[in-house]
């Protein structure tokens, strides 16, 4: 009997609820509903997420699917990491989901006083991040929100608990929270205690690929029907990382709002060079890990188009600079392009020149293609592997300028992946929970028979 899968994979701009199903040995795809997703401002001026509405548009979804005689069986949902929800003891959230805290918060300092950041890199593995959520719950904690806090919950699985009423914590999403020890792949029960956080908030950790249960009956009786809720790779970059057909030894190139390198390890790097180089540890299933690294590339051409006062849009700035032919590149690494004033006369300034629109953008995407081969290289060196090939998945896979320069770059086969993102990976991992697909590994290669992934020779 064929089974039904719906994947919520939820981003900071947008929502989409995707449906999956085999058919003749091939992973098919439909979507089902779309939704803008923005964080909204409180009174201080701090943003939050509206989580009601994207419970709402999770109903919708659902109804959607039932409307059109496509009623799932199973449904898993991904999001972003490192923000969460602080129940009391009555399971109401003590406040709203925030977004994040700013960099110079005053609660992040208060961390590193108790804990210096070197030594924290040691522990957790994470980069730098002011939204994880080890600093937001500093802010909690000066507020007196986190004494009354009985459970803590990131926002997937928050999402989770509303449909079916199960609490529980899963595992790549939690080690975006900077509370995980690396080294044994758990809550590190030393970093509460000196940080002042009460450990019996904290759930047990689980695997993805688990069952959570029904849906709750108020829940079944507003959409009509019931299905069984799995758990995925709950962080969404986990399970874009998911969906890649990876094979041992084989780095990607995540390019989407924050292009992340990277590469699935067995174990965390939490030495000195890697922190300095600013690799971070995140979860991968199987308390694996994606140690990556982001790259800025991409941040500071969206500078360079709003100071330009959005007069163009990406794709005039991108035939634009397809014309331009400029052979310059700019040092991601320089101190000048820190937070720059302008950020068009940073790279004025770098190159020594004025520039016109389509140069800036030009010399911005060249740059980043030849900074993500040098990162590359710098991941071999970390790891001590080689690499043979690049994945590309994301927004950039679907910009052929971009691919064309980065393939020159790397001088390695580039696997261009532009149908598959994090909603795959949700798929995958419900699969295997459901037991129609055996294990990761088959998983990946049932992704590499449906959909059209071909090396672009360098």
């Amino acid at each position: 009997m064929e089974k039904r899968y719906l994947a919520i994979d939820i981003g900071i701009n947008q929502g989409k609820a995707i449906l999956g199903r085999m058919v003749d040995g091939r992973l098919t795809l439909e979507e089902i509903h779309r939704f803008e997703n923005h964080p909204i401002a409180l009174r201080d001026g701090s943003l939050c997420w509206d989580v009601d509405f994207i419970q709402e548009n999770i109903l919708i979804a659902l109804k959607k699917a039932k409307e059109a005689d496509k009623t799932p069986d199973y449904l898993g949902i991904d999001a972003w990491g490192s923000d969460y929800v602080l129940l009391d003891e009555n399971d109401k959230p003590l406040g709203p989901c925030r977004y994040g805290l700013k960099e110079n918060d005053p609660a992040i300092d208060a961390v590193y006083d108790l804990i210096p950041f070197a030594e924290l890199y040691e522990i957790d593995g994470l980069q730098f991040q002011p939204s994880t959520s080890l600093y937001q719950l500093m802010a909690d904690a000066r507020a007196k929100r986190l004494a009354k806090a009985k459970t803590f919950l990131m926002l997937p699985d928050y999402l989770n608990f509303l449909l079916t009423g199960v609490k529980k914590q899963e595992y790549c999403n939690a080690a975006s929270s900077g509370l995980l020890n690396a080294s044994t792949r758990d809550w590190d029960e030393e970093l509460f205690a000196r940080l002042g956080y009460p450990k019996e908030i904290f759930l047990p950790l689980e695997e993805p690929g688990i069952v959570l249960g029904p849906l709750k009956k108020e829940v079944e009786e507003e959409i009509g029907y019931n299905l069984t809720v799995l758990l995925p790779a709950t962080d969404a970059n986990a399970s874009m990382v998911l969906s890649l057909p990876l094979k041992k030894n084989e780095p990607y190139l995540a390019c989407d709002q924050w292009p992340l390198i990277g590469e699935e390890e067995g174990r965390a790097h939490t030495n000195k060079k890697s922190r300095r180089l600013n690799y971070s540890n995140e979860g991968a299933p199987d308390r694996r890990f994606r140690y990556q690294k982001s790259v800025p590339g991409l941040t500071m051409i969206r500078e360079v188009i709003h100071e330009l006062g959005n007069r163009y849009t990406f794709f005039e700035l991108l035939s634009l600079a397809q014309s331009a032919h400029t052979s310059e590149v700019v040092d991601f690494d320089d101190i000048r392009f820190d937070s720059p004033e302008s950020m068009i006369k940073a790279v004025e300034e770098s190159v020594g020149r004025s520039l016109g629109p389509g140069e800036l953008i030009d010399i911005l995407l060249h740059s980043l293609a030849v900074h993500c081969a040098s990162t590359i290289d710098e991941l071999e060196a970390l790891i001590g592997k080689s690499f043979e090939c690049l994945h590309l998945i994301g927004s950039g896979a679907h910009n052929e300028y971009f691919v064309s320069l980065l393939s020159k770059a790397v001088n390695r086969p580039l696997y261009i992946e532009k149908e598959l993102d994090a909603s795959i990976g949700n798929l995958l991992m419900q699969m295997v929970a459901s037991g129609e697909v055996s294990s990761i590994q088959e998983g990946r290669e049932l992704i590499k028979t449906s959909f059209d992934i071909k090396p672009l020779k360098a």
